[in-house]
């Protein structure tokens, strides 16, 4: 059974703009982002950043790892300024 990280989690605020996040599993992270990507075994479950105007996408407060959205094999409508 997956781990339900939406109420065993606490919120955490994006070390980048202070907002905060709203949590995320691993596996969604990990399909996401780029398999070249150096840090990419250190993914755990996160949170991501609903800040339009700041470029990070997921953050893992326990690796103290930020993921920009240049990381990441899709765009993320909310991160994206432009049609």
């Amino acid at each position: 059974m997956a781990t339900d990280i939406y109420s065993k989690q606490e919120a955490s605020n994006c070390p980048v703009c202070g907002e905060k996040g709203r949590p995320v599993l691993a596996m969604t992270i990990r399909a996401l982002t780029n398999k070249d990507w150096e840090q990419r075994e250190n993914i755990k479950d996160g949170f991501i950043c609903d800040n339009p105007d700041d470029s990070t996408v997921y953050f893992i407060p326990e690796k103290n790892l930020i993921i920009d959205k240049s990381e990441l094999t899709v765009r993320v409508g909310i991160k994206e300024q432009e049609d």
